[in-house]
């Protein structure tokens, strides 16, 4: 009797298991959820020598708009740049 009643509650829970698994499918032809954008970063382009280079951001009337960057470790960055030393001095127009 035992032994009836387990293989009976296995074969349930076996059934179970696998008519919720069949329904996570779907049904061919029924609307599907819809899918979140995938998030592509732009291209851009970097005019460059071994070092040193200017990458385009954009364009203003067929100009190109960018900044100058440098390569650290094979990878693109904008420095930050200063004005320092004995020449340096504030831009403005006041003379």
């Amino acid at each position: 009797m035992k032994k009836t009643l387990l293989i009976v509650a296995v074969v349930g829970v076996v059934s179970g298991v696998t008519g919720w698994a069949f329904a996570q499918q779907g049904r061919p032809g029924a609307p599907q959820a819809p899918q979140a954008p995938t998030f592509t970063p732009p291209v851009l382009t970097v005019l460059s020598g071994n070092d040193i280079g200017f990458r385009i951001e954009e364009q203003r009337d067929g100009v190109p708009v960018g900044v100058l960057v440098v390569k650290v470790n094979g990878a693109w960055v904008a420095p930050a740049f200063t004005a320092t030393g004995p020449r340096a001095r504030p831009l403005t127009d006041a003379r």
